[in-house]
């Protein structure tokens, strides 16, 4: 046999011999290969409030959504500021989004998402709105799918709106967090 043949059957056994040999999976969970393989993204937020939850209540519940996500996608929430709204007592959904729009515009390249907390209740306008127990909970913007509202602190309810700026479509699905009406509240 030829040099380079004994040389090839040498690399090949010393090839095949490493991979039958071990795994990767103990280095699934380390650091340095989520890094390298698994990156996390950061969504910026700006929480909007209207002062109907306390922020300590916001953040927890942020950093739950952003755990929920990211374990899925690997997108962590991370809020980045606060703004201060005043709603009319009878303001309308699309109303309420143009009025968060309107108030955090000027600060949009600070932001990816502005999500606006409030315990009003929502009137819908033909927009896309999250529909459970007989009440409007959430509403995400059509135009620019950066603007969300929520009428309650459920993770299920803003993930909802979250994933329809995702896949940037009003289209809900039969089963799953897509389904209007999925959002078992209270069960966070």
């Amino acid at each position: 046999m030829s040099r380079s043949k004994i040389f090839l059957l040498f690399c090949l056994t010393i090839f095949f011999s490493a991979c039958s040999a071990g795994t990767v999976k103990p280095f699934l969970k380390s650091e340095q290969l989520q890094a390298e393989n698994l990156p996390t993204r950061n969504l910026r937020v700006l929480a909007v409030t209207d002062e109907s939850h306390r922020e300590t209540k916001i953040i927890e519940f942020t950093d739950r959504c952003s755990q929920l996500i990211e374990q899925q996608v690997g997108i962590r929430l991370e809020v980045v500021g606060w703004k201060d709204v005043q709603w009319n007592t009878r303001f309308s959904a699309l109303r309420m989004l143009k009025n968060v729009a309107d108030k955090t515009w000027n600060d949009r390249d600070r932001f990816d998402l502005a999500v606006a907390f409030t315990g009003l209740t929502l009137h819908g306008d033909g927009i896309m709105l999250a529909l459970g127990a007989g009440t409007w909970l959430g509403v995400i913007d059509d135009t620019y799918r950066r603007f969300i509202i929520l009428k309650v602190l459920d993770p299920y309810v803003l993930l909802h709106e979250l994933f329809h700026a995702f896949i940037f479509s009003e289209a809900h699905s039969q089963k799953c967090i897509m389904t209007t009406g999925f959002y078992p509240i209270g069960k966070n």
